[in-house]
């Protein structure tokens, strides 16, 4: 009874073991776990296989539902006969073992649509051949024995002794496994078959048949001796070519590996041909019919010759010590250039002057070739090789039989001498050898002593006389050191940026308002109380929202109170936290106290005023950048002014302290995986940025990308300040690399408004750096087409260890770029104080060119443009161009090289007069215009030297600003004349006149003359530049009137001269306008003609001068905080109140004949020159001229005034013998040494 028991009890409870083990319900056992193993381990690897493996898991459960509910405690259900609960509980494993057959033919169907590589992979596997056979122990061993059950049979034990526990399963399966299965899966891993046929022939040689044939017997000497026969005998050849063919089966693996199987080989043919035969000749001898009686040994004959070898020339050589140098000298050429240099003196009291002086530097350049010789000494030599050839020939003498002789040689030896070496010939040459062949220009370059073109003095002070200036904080003191107070030294960052070199200057960052996007703000903080002007909290979590402390720290570092120092009684900090200590002195206890942290820093602009924005959505710390870009929009609308719904607040920057690092990442099905890869010029190209930005699969720049979602804030002019992010990137992150964005026209989409921050940690920078994450790849180089780099608008300031507020008026350190980016916020609101009505662009210029890149190991990859810098960011940044458009945000002209020289004195309103100039950010400062106004004497001749060369026409004008160096005056018929000068190098520059003169009588005479007068550059000589240039082509139109009365030998003349200029103006010049520009001359003449050879004579003149006429400058004066600027209009009166006066004396002596000296003296006093008072000098001249013979005659050329009408040179060539008296009723008397009449 008890043997029934226990088998009851183990029939259907083994059988459902070995199902139930193998479907996940106790694991590692039994036919079915191995199945499951496969199908969780294997199966589900393979793609597709998804819906198999469900099947899979609700079969077992469902197998498992009926084992556990199955009745077996009928022991007579098992040994006598199943009742119904067990036939019924029977059916039910068939079904399931049916389907999880057809499962199996699923999977393997699966398995056959893999690829091949993956069929393989499974069908070798060890779990695919466990798997299979534990499926064939199911449907092969257990199937039967419950279909015993379903048909109502008993169960023997032979049957339960299959089944009865899992080794005897585990032992059948392992044996289907190493039978069965592995047979099945070896087949199913092959992929093809093919029979191979190797073709081999192999050869073998045979003789056949040998014939044998003789020659006639013959003497082996002339006279008799021995006798000779050759023996022939020919063997025949046969070969043989068998030719085997053997095949062996060859498998193809999935993986296409192959396996070779064995061979079989049978014989294909088999051929004979016929070879060459084998042929062997052998000489037979015997004795003669006239046999040797006796032999004699000779003398041997002995022959000698001379060998001798080809000839061989060997060349040597050897270098002389010394080298030989040639230098050759090209021609040479001649250039002039200007070259303009620049000084500028700092007169120490915020002043400068910048002087331009022109230098001409002639450059002479002559090309030197330079040539190193070598001289190498050769040898050839001519060289053979002899020896001496010795032949020995042996000779016996023979006698035969018959009684006659022969004398026979025998086998000569040869014995050879050795070789001996000959010289032949010696021949010895030389040649130079080129070392070196340079060529070097030998520029000589000599300059000329420089001519100033421009003085200006410039005022680098801030004055408050400009309407526009930023109103410096009250109260402040001018020494640094002042501002750098416990409360500043709290946050170490304020020093690194030099924050307190700002504050000495006045600027505090009061007027500014800057915004905080971040986390929850403790608007109560102590250090934050009453600065928030506005405040909305877009958190979904009410209860957590005061978890968070990184936005009070931002705020704070931005615009904290400054509370000052506050000490107690014993000199501590009120907001100090100490630790103290106890020492001992002479037995004395001595406590130390040593702070430990202040509870008190104030901001970067502690003055500025705050709006602010929690968008950590969820108070976990995690920004939202949905609710970022809605606090933008608001933000913008409160800057917007109220007409338009807004508060007119005056947002300078908000901060955003937030990364998002998804940019960077992609899902590759099971993980983030990073998108960035490195383009060969060194940026970086990121998947995610480029989808951004990619249109129709195209990539086309400006037509998406992420920069639209921050416009809000830069189209009203805000700037955007982003932290670069802490994630290690050799790029900054996400907003941050929308900086760089363009539209289609290439322009900026955020207009040069965001700037990215990241964390110098006072060594390096920690955190993401300044690589460039590139928009518009060059597919075809893989490089970056953008024009813009990260980098170009990248910043450091310093973010490790920064104490500032925390929740719960709490104060506390944190790191990161979160924390350097608000020290560049606050530098904002801190200039726009000091330049309120600069624009955001320009303040980020600012900040960015200002940056000290003075930085161990500088990259700007790395660094970006360097560390943000308070002291040079509120420093002058010099002066460079002048405001013409009537905007500061417009073009403007340089003002190097502005000058203006004239040869008049200057107006009063301009001697002193000051104008505003803008600098590339435009801010304004002030210079001294006066300075550039230079007096200069333009006159080219003065008049009594017009009175020795060119005394029928009057001609002022010339005379002042022309010149006679190219053309001259013509007498033409009727007592017309005309005259034409051209300027000096092509300049452009001319001037004619043409006159008559009228004869009253014999004595007297009226001169007119009409000129007109073409300045390309000038104009009545003055020459200016730079914003005080004028046009080209200036013309002046004059009017001469005259008399000239006789008396005697002598002549008194009288002229005057009027004129009208008309001058152009030039654009972006100061000068606007000239009007009515009108100049006279006057000139009192007196001439004595002493003889047709000798004049002297004296003038009194007033030179050319304005007598009317005014220049109209437009001059910035201040800028209105919209950024439009104020003109002055200053209208200059060019009359000159002081005039220049002239007395001048000439004597001329000309030659009476050809080569006769001649000269000229003047001497002139100038009083008020150039119309500057009290400008007075004397000025002298002398021109002496001799001519030689050589005048007369060179080669065959003649001159005719030297000749007479035969053609023979004049007798009193070199002057006549003839007394005074002759010509002029003279004498010299020696006595008185005065000339007296002739008759005394």
């Amino acid at each position: 009874m008890k043997l029934k028991s226990k088998l009851k009890n183990t029939v259907l409870a083994s059988l459902a073991g070995l199902t139930l083990t193998a479907c996940g319900g106790g694991g590692g056992g039994g036919a079915v776990g191995v199945v499951d193993d496969f199908v969780n381990d294997d199966l589900s690897n393979l793609s597709g296989s998804a819906s198999l493996v469900s099947s899979y898991s609700s079969l077992l459960s469902d197998f498992q539902s009926v084992i556990s509910s199955g009745d077996i405690s009928a022991i007579q259900g098992v040994i006598t006969g199943p009742d119904q609960g067990d036939i019924d509980q029977a059916n039910t494993l068939l079904t399931q073992l049916q389907t999880a057959k057809n499962l199996w033919d699923q999977t393997e169907q699966l398995i056959d649509e893999q690829s091949d590589s993956e069929k393989f992979t499974i069908y070798n596997s060890n779990s695919f051949k466990q798997a299979h056979a534990a499926m064939l122990y199911l449907q092969n061993h257990v199937k039967p024995v419950i279909q015993k059950v379903a048909s109502g049979q008993t169960i023997t034990l032979a049957d339960y002794n299959l089944v009865d526990k899992q080794s005897r399963a585990n032992e059948i399966i392992e044996q289907e496994k190493n039978s069965t299965s592995s047979d099945y899966a070896n087949t199913k891993k092959i992929k093809s078959t093919q029979t191979v046929n190797n073709d081999t022939p192999e050869t073998s040689d045979a003789t056949g048949t040998s014939s044998v044939s003789y020659t006639d017997w013959t003497t082996v000497h002339a006279g008799g001796g021995d006798e000779n026969r050759t023996k022939t005998t020919t063997t025949t050849n046969i070969r043989t070519t068998v030719t085997t063919r053997c095949s062996f089966v060859r498998t193809t693996f999935l993986n296409n590996s192959t396996s070779d199987g064995p061979q079989t080989c049978t014989v294909l043919s088999t051929t004979t041909e016929d070879l060459d035969p084998t042929v062997v000749e052998v000489t037979e001898t015997r004795a003669g019919d006239n046999p040797v009686t006796s032999t004699v040994a000779l003398d041997p004959v002995i022959a000698t010759s001379t060998e001798e070898t080809a000839n061989t020339t060997t060349t040597t050589y050897t270098d002389a010590t010394g080298t030989t140098t040639e230098s050759e000298e090209g021609s040479a050429t001649t250039n002039n250039k200007n070259r303009d240099v620049t000084t500028t003196t700092d007169h120490g009291n915020n002043t400068t002057t910048t002087v331009i002086t022109r230098y001409v530097d002639t450059v002479v350049t002559t090309p030197v070739t330079t040539r190193i010789y070598r001289t190498r000494h050769y040898t050839d030599t001519v060289t053979k090789r002899t020896r001496t050839v010795t032949t020995t020939t042996p000779v016996n003498r023979l006698t035969y039989k018959d009684g006659t002789s022969e004398d026979v040689n025998g086998t000569a030896t040869t014995v050879a001498g050795a070789w001996q070496d000959v010289t032949v010939s010696q021949t010895q040459y030389s040649k130079n050898l080129l070392q070196s062949n340079t060529t070097v220009d030998r520029v000589v370059t000599t300059s000329n002593s420089g001519t100033e073109l421009s003085r200006v003095t410039l005022s680098n002070a801030y004055t408050d006389k400009d309407t526009s200036l930023g109103t410096k904080t009250a109260n402040l003191s001018t020494t640094v050191s002042d501002h750098e107070t416990m409360e500043y030294k709290s946050n170490n960052a304020l020093k690194t940026i030099n924050a307190s070199d700002a504050y000495a200057r006045g600027w505090t960052g009061k007027g500014a308002v800057l915004g905080v996007i971040d986390t929850w703000q403790d608007t109560d903080h102590k250090e934050l109380d009453g600065k928030y002007l506005y405040y909305k909290d877009y958190s979904t979590v009410n209860g957590l929202k005061t978890t968070q402390s990184h936005g009070t720290h931002v705020a704070g570092i931005i615009a904290g109170k400054k509370e000052g120092d506050t000490l107690d009684s014993d000199g501590r900090l009120t907001t100090g936290v100490y630790s103290k200590s106890t020492s001992y002195v002479n037995f004395q206890p001595v406590e130390t106290y040593t702070l430990v942290k202040n509870n008190n820093v104030h901001g970067v602009a502690y003055d500025a005023k705050l709006v602010g924005a929690n968008v950590d959505r969820h108070s976990n710390g995690g920004i939202s950048k949905n609710a970022a870009m809605d606090a933008i929009h608001d933000f913008a609308k409160l800057k917007s002014p109220k007409a338009d719904g807004g508060e007119e607040l005056n947002i300078v920057a908000v901060n955003m302290s937030f990364n998002s690092p998804n940019m960077f990442f992609k899902w590759d099905g099971s993980q983030n995986i990073s998108s960035v890869t490195q383009l060969s010029d060194g940026t970086f190209k990121a998947e995610e940025i480029l989808s951004q930005i990619r249109h129709d699969g195209d990539f086309q720049v400006g037509q998406h990308g992420q920069a639209e979602y921050w416009e809000a804030a830069t189209n009203n002019d805000i700037i955007l300040v982003n932290s670069a992010g802490n994630s290690g990137y050799a790029h900054a992150g996400d907003p941050g690399i929308w900086a760089v964005q363009t539209d289609n026209n290439g322009n900026l989409v955020l207009g040069g408004k965001m700037i990215i921050v990241g964390n110098w940690n006072g060594t390096g920078v920690d955190g993401n750096k300044a690589g460039h994450v590139c928009m518009n790849i060059n597919t075809s180089n893989n490089t970056c087409n953008d024009t813009h780099k990260i980098s170009d608008f990248y910043i450091l300031a310093p973010g490790d260890n920064v104490f500032s507020s925390t929740k719960d008026d709490n104060y506390g350190s944190m790191s990161g770029t979160s924390m350097a980016a608000p020290h560049v916020t606050g530098a904002f609101g801190v200039l726009n104080q000091m330049w309120p009505y600069m624009k955001g662009d320009n303040l980020v210029k600012l900040v960015l060119n200002t940056a000290d890149k003075n930085l161990t190991g500088y990259d700007v990859n790395i660094h970006g443009q360097g560390l943000l810098d308070l002291n040079e960011a509120t420093k002058p940044q010099g002066a460079v161009g002048l405001a013409t458009s009537g905007r500061v945000d417009h073009p403007t002209v340089d003002i190097k090289n502005t000058y203006f020289s004239t040869g008049t004195s200057l107006p009063s309103s301009l001697t002193n007069l000051k104008i505003m100039v803008l600098d590339e950010y435009d801010r304004n400062y002030y210079m001294d215009l006066g300075s550039s106004f230079v007096v200069k004497d333009k006159r080219k001749f003065s008049d009594v030297q017009m009175l020795v060369d060119n005394k029928n026409t009057f001609l002022p004008h010339n005379q002042m600003y022309g010149t006679f160096t190219q053309g001259g005056q013509y007498e033409l018929v009727k007592n017309y004349n005309f005259g034409l000068y051209t300027g000096d190098n092509g300049s452009g520059d001319y001037s004619l006149n043409i006159g008559k003169h009228f004869y009253l009588n014999n004595k007297f005479k009226v001169k007119t003359s009409l000129s007109h007068m073409s300045e390309q550059d000038t104009w009545l000589g003055n020459s200016s530049d730079g914003v005080l240039s004028v046009g080209d082509n200036n013309d002046t139109l004059s009017a001469n009137i005259g008399v000239a009365y006789q008396l005697g030998n002598n002549v008194l003349t009288l002229d005057y001269s009027k004129g009208k200029t008309d001058v152009n103006t030039a654009n972006n010049s100061l000068i606007k306008s000239f009007s009515d520009i009108e100049t006279e001359s006057y000139r009192l003449a007196y001439e004595i003609h002493k003889d047709k050879h000798t004049t002297f004579g004296w003038s009194f003149s007033l030179p050319s001068h304005i007598t009317s006429g005014t220049m109209d400058l437009e001059v910035a004066e201040s800028v209105n905080l919209d950024g439009t600027i104020n003109y002055t209009d200053i209208n200059s009166n060019l009359t000159q109140g002081t005039k220049e006066k002239n007395i001048g004396f000439y004597y001329n002596k000309s030659g009476e004949e050809e080569l006769d000296a001649s000269f000229n003296f003047t001497a002139e006093y100038r009083m008020d020159k150039s119309g500057v008072a009290n400008n007075n000098g004397v000025e002298l001249g002398l021109n002496f001229v001799k001519k030689f013979a050589g005048s007369c005659k060179f080669l065959w050329m003649k001159n005719p005034k030297c000749f007479d009408k035969d053609g023979k040179m004049k007798a009193d060539l070199f002057g006549k013998n003839t007394d005074n008296a002759t010509a002029h009723g003279l004498v010299y008397d020696l006595e008185t040494d005065k000339f007296i009449p002739i008759k005394k």
